[in-house]
């Protein structure tokens, strides 16, 4: 797995955790366009926080489905 944000508090690391599982769950169904496309529909549940989701999502599944070896 790699680098998880938010791991300083536990909250908010098993919620980062969580959203991880969920990423790594939609790349086995549908791979990276999946993953591409389920950020996309995340962020634009709600445009209040759309940039806050974008940035947390793509740092949480930035090395799903690739050969990233960061820990």
């Amino acid at each position: 797995m790699g680098h998880t944000p938010f791991l300083n508090e536990s909250a908010s690391a098993a919620i980062a955790a969580q959203l991880r599982t969920i990423g790594e769950s939609i790349h086995a169904i549908g791979g990276l366009d999946a993953v591409d496309e389920a950020i996309l529909r995340i962020t634009e549940m709600n445009s209040g926080f759309s940039d806050q989701r974008s940035k947390l999502l793509e740092a949480l599944w930035s090395s799903i489905g690739h050969d990233v070896g960061t820990a």
